[in-house]
């Protein structure tokens, strides 16, 4: 290997994956043993426990350095802000090529649009419900569904955040369907809706009255017709039904209306073309009447009582066709499908588990327990696997982005015959899942729902809306109770807590970049998180929600952990432990990163008002990005779930992991306490004294900024230097009983990571681990034994902000290059072309950016990334959300294209984000 103080000349002469400096804490083929997916594509050139080799090294020199280097970035900083994880051909699961088939009722997009899918495929036809309102906008013959395919997915979309609908229109309505006797549109409340068999039947409550609708499209004699079956559950008084127009066009239509027992028939000819309404009814058949009036046609309701039932056919043909009566059928009862029917998806998959799967666990407290995921499964449908709950029997529930839940039975023991079956599908982005009472509630972009198995089968048979109000926009993200019952799942607009019954909506929390996670506890507080980014998140963040023990704290925004860019770039969940048989972690408080794929402890502390933290890495690797986490009831063992999707190491596309307590030794930190002149560590076991005497303490703080995406490290004590302060320990200290070590560091001070390591042994001889990452909000004007506090330090974290701290990619690689001795990272800008907004299609984008920028030279029609045609260029943008496309995301990093080529100019970067808001118009 060619490292890096052997290359000579400028900075382009360097191997892009080189590492950026010579010490061997920046090697990425050093540090590899004992991860067990460091030989996978993804983590080729990933740069592993960077800041404990750190410590180790600088422990074993003579003297150490007053400023130390700081982490370079993911894949040793070669690669750009955010590595190899964002690329398409990163994705664990390349070889799903063929989007699933869609069932049923597909729940999908901001608005929480609904397409209910009848037919066998290839001969499809779709009712499409606008933001779930309770109207058939259209009705879509030879349909496709397919869900636009994300910038960071591969071929098939494992994201399920839209959907698209292609096909013919058959039937189109406008406005409302039902109406009062006085002409005004009916309030129409949704109820939810039962799944029977193919049938979808939704309750609804139309101008107060309890009702079932089900709409499906069904071939008779080859001929597509649309119906709508209608069940009243009460007595109500008069309405008026709206029927749907055919989307072709009749030419000098002419209507006759005639009704033959207990059916009426519309039947509209045009020149060309005839429409036919079919309207059956049982009870009194003086309660329905089917007329035209001014162009629409209606179906009058009178004195309906409860049972009644109505069907509305509605097809279209051409003249020529000849038109044979339909014979009237007998209309079964809708209320027969409430009690759930015969399963739906009767395919299971059986695997066995692998027990102490991960080598870094094992022989530890902790083992981890591989639970293989069906990505091929019967279904097709990916496995992107995203939220956990058990019922009281120890039967798991894991949803997956795309909308599926699965039930998983045989998670105990040795794991010999776990069996997965598809429990529900359709659902919208369920990206948290609490069991109250053994009643499964999913968080949705909309809303909280119930899903429910009615008859036993394993199989949801309904799906029942919780919230009495509407969630805020965008993802809500995990879903977990309080003692109390009380529902929280945060998003981009706080943290929020619904009601027990569903009725109230709180915030108890602040904004956030993107949060995933959370972690509640009995009483109410909560850990939130959020993403490092260019919103005053210099690195990642862990916040809590208002709480009595916060109300006076000095923390930035009630964060209590500022991440290490290093150990955890995108967090996942967290846990308040509650189990009796999970040892010494039984009460503790575990987190997971989504990012890297970790588990770790974190280690909360009141700090007399002003809360902070502490965590400490538990070993072993999952093999997708880490999500949620729950504890069994039966056997009282964690579980994890995650997913490869965007930003992460993962090897697979979802995974399922057992973290299982073996009864033995916890060799790792329990505690811990700040003080004006050092930290104290406590600890399971008792330490051995000769162990403790090569302590290594570093501190540093990241930037928050406005305008930048991430921050570097900085020194605390030279706050415009980029790299860690080096402090010195003068002295340790054990207690009597060996479990409890107070590092005496005068020259502590607030900051936002501070990095306490040693390679320690128990009283026994165990190996026991201490790379502690703990935020210090405060530090306590208390001191303990040995060399006190220097006078005048700060003892308030003042968390630094820049209005814009430029690329992070960029300065992080200038201060490299500086340091190497090569010329400073200066890029180039490209050319800027004045233009109009009017001006901007794809051939003036293909013309001034992708050809005039030098784009084509890495995105010609032969690269992975093809951006030489107007279809390529279609799968990197976003036109329902333009500043999250992914080609926006390249060009406006700066880190993109690769040195020397020049970066685009912020005026090329504004029209190509123009074009993208116009809808990207090809001409």
């Amino acid at each position: 290997m060619v490292h890096a103080q052997e290359v000579k000349g400028q900075y382009g002469a360097l191997a892009l994956r080189e590492p950026v400096a010579e010490l061997p804490h920046f090697q990425t083929d050093l540090g590899r043993r004992g991860h067990r997916f460091a030989d996978a594509t993804i983590n080729q050139y990933r740069i592993y426990d960077f800041y404990a080799r750190q410590a180790r090294h600088h422990l074993s020199q003579a003297t150490i350095p007053d400023l130390l280097l700081p982490y370079p970035g993911l894949e040793g900083g070669r690669r750009g802000h955010w590595g190899v994880t964002n690329e398409k051909t990163s994705a664990a699961y390349l070889g799903r090529v063929e989007e699933p088939v869609y069932h049923r009722l597909v729940n999908r997009g901001k608005g929480g649009d609904q397409y209910i899918v009848s037919g066998e495929e290839g001969k499809q036809a779709v009712c499409f419900l606008r933001g779930g309102a309770p109207v058939v906008e259209k009705v879509v013959l030879d349909a496709e569904l397919r869900a636009p395919v994300h910038a960071f997915a591969h071929v098939v979309d494992r994201f399920g955040f839209g959907m698209t609908l292609n096909g013919k229109d058959y039937f189109i309505h406008s406005g409302a369907e039902w109406y009062g006797g006085e002409g005004g549109a009916m309030t129409v409340t949704k109820q939810g809706y039962y799944l029977h068999q193919d049938a979808v039947v939704f309750s609804r409550s139309v101008g107060g009255v309890a009702m079932l609708d089900s709409p499906r499209v069904s071939r008779v004699g080859g001929k597509p017709i649309y119906s709508r079956h209608f069940e009243w559950m009460e007595d109500g008084g008069a309405k008026r039904y709206k029927l749907a127009k055919a989307a072709v066009r009749l030419q000098n239509p002419k209507v006759k209306v005639t009704r033959t027992g207990n059916a009426w028939w519309c039947v509209v000819r045009g020149e060309k073309q005839r429409v036919v309404y079919q309207v059956q009814y049982s009870g009194d058949p003086g309660t329905v009447k089917v007329r035209e009036e001014g162009g629409d046609y209606w179906v009058d309701f009178s004195a309906l009582k409860k049972g009644d039932q109505v069907q509305v056919a509605s097809w279209a043909s051409a003249l020529e066709v000849e038109e044979t009566t339909f014979p009237e059928i007998a209309l079964e009862k809708l209320s027969a499908c409430l009690a759930g029917g015969e399963r739906y998806f009767k395919d299971e998959v059986k695997v066995a588990g692998v027990l102490n799967a991960d080598p870094a666990a094992s022989g530890t407290a902790y083992e981890i327990d591989d639970i293989p995921v069906p990505v091929e499964n019967p279904y097709g449908t990916p496995m992107t696997l995203c939220g956990v709950a058990f019922d009281s029997k120890g039967v798991a529930y894991v949803s997956s982005l795309v909308g599926d839940v699965w039930r998983v039975r045989g998670l105990d023991g040795d794991l010999k015959e776990v069996v997965w079956q598809r429990f529900a599908s359709g659902l919208n982005t369920p990206l948290g899942m609490e069991m109250v009472d053994d009643v499964l509630h999913v968080v949705t972009k909309t809303q909280v729902l119930q899903v429910s198995d009615l008859n036993g089968d394993g199989e949801a048979d309904r799906v029942k809306p919780f919230t009495g109000v509407r969630l805020p926009s965008d993802h809500a993200h995990d879903l977990q109770t309080d003692a109390g019952g009380n529902f929280y799942f945060s998003n981009v607009n706080g943290t929020h807590r619904l009601s027990r019954d569903g009725k109230k909506l709180d915030v108890v929390g602040h904004r956030a970049r993107n949060p995933f996670g959370l972690g509640v506890r009995a009483d109410g507080l909560v850990l939130s998180d959020s993403s490092e980014g260019d919103r005053g998140n210099g690195t990642c963040t862990i916040f809590e929600s208002q709480h009595p023990e916060n109300a006076g704290s000095v923390a930035k925004l009630r964060r209590i952990l500022y991440l290490p860019r290093g150990v955890d770039n995108s967090p996942g969940s967290r846990l308040f432990m509650d189990s009796g048989s999970f040892g010494p972690l039984g009460k503790s408080i575990v987190g997971v990163s989504y990012g890297s794929g970790r588990m770790y402890q974190v280690m909360r502390n009141k700090n007399n008002g002003s809360p902070q933290a502490a965590l400490q890495m538990l070993p072993g690797e999952f093999s997708s990005g880490s999500a949620r986490l729950s504890t069994s009831p039966k056997d009282g063992q964690l579980y994890v779930v995650g997913f490869d999707a965007w930003g992460d190491f993962a090897v697979k596309e979802g995974c399922l992991h057992r973290v299982r307590y073996t009864g033995k030794k916890y060799l790792g930190p329990s505690g811990w306490e700040a003080y004006s002149n050092g930290i104290s560590v406590k600890f399971e076991q008792a330490l051995d004294p000769e162990s403790v005497t090569h302590i290594f303490v570093q501190q540093w703080n990241y930037i928050d900024s406005a305008h930048s995406y991430g921050s570097a490290e900085y020194s605390v004590k030279h706050p415009e230097q980029i790299g860690h302060d080096y402090l010195e320990v003068a002295s340790v200290y054990l207690s009597d009983d060996g479990k409890e070590l107070f590092i005496n560091v005068p020259a502590i001070l607030p900051a936002m990571c501070t990095q306490v390591f040693g390679d320690l042994r128990s009283i026994s001889g165990d190996a026991v681990s201490l790379n502690l990452f703990a935020t210090l909000n405060q530090l306590p004007k208390v001191a303990m034994k040995g060399v006190m506090a220097q006078e005048g330090k700060a003892y308030d974290l003042k968390v630094p902000f820049k209005q814009k701290n430029g690329n992070t990619y960029a300065t992080l690689m200038e201060f490299f290059d500086a340091r190497a001795g090569r010329d400073s990272f200066k890029r180039p800008v490209g050319p800027s072309v004045r233009y109009r907004e009017e001006d901007l299609n794809y051939d003036w984008v293909h013309q001034n950016i992708i050809m005039g920028q030098g784009c084509i030279a890495c995105h010609n029609a032969s690269s992975k990334y093809d951006f030489s045609s107007y279809e390529s260029l279609l799968r990197v943008i976003d036109t329902e959300s333009p500043s999250k496309s992914h080609i926006l995301g390249m060009v406006n990093t700066g880190s993109m294209p690769p040195y020397p080529m020049p970066t685009v100019d912020s005026k090329m970067q504004r029209a190509l984000e123009l074009w993208i808001q116009k809808g990207a118009p090809k001409n």
